[in-house]
């Protein structure tokens, strides 16, 4: 038996790994993107003298540091960034359940 266990793990462990893999790891890479784009807005408004059609260097309102502070843009992100996670465990569980 253990020499048969030692023979063929990989074909156990390879399906377990690639399954863990999309359930899990594929909609944190998702959220990459998002995210990564934030930070680059909140770095280009403060550095670049770009306005947009409302005087604001944010093309968003829920992004404006200036009108909402730190601390409730950041609340909002991860708000963001929870329901971006959520929706992307709710489209690998759709792939699962093959609707």
């Amino acid at each position: 038996m253990e020499k048969a266990i030692k023979k063929y793990w990989p074909f156990f462990l390879l399906p377990t790994l690639a399954a863990f893999i999309i359930g899990f790891v594929w909609p944190f890479l998702w959220g990459i993107f998002p995210s990564a784009y934030f930070v680059y807005t909140m770095i280009r408004a403060r550095v670049s003298s770009f306005r947009f059609y409302n005087g604001s260097p944010y093309p968003y309102a829920f992004m404006d540091v200036d009108a909402l502070g730190w601390g409730k843009v950041l609340l909002i992100f991860l708000g963001m960034a929870a329901a971006f996670l959520a929706f992307g465990y709710v489209l690998v569980w759709l792939f699962y359940a093959g609707l």
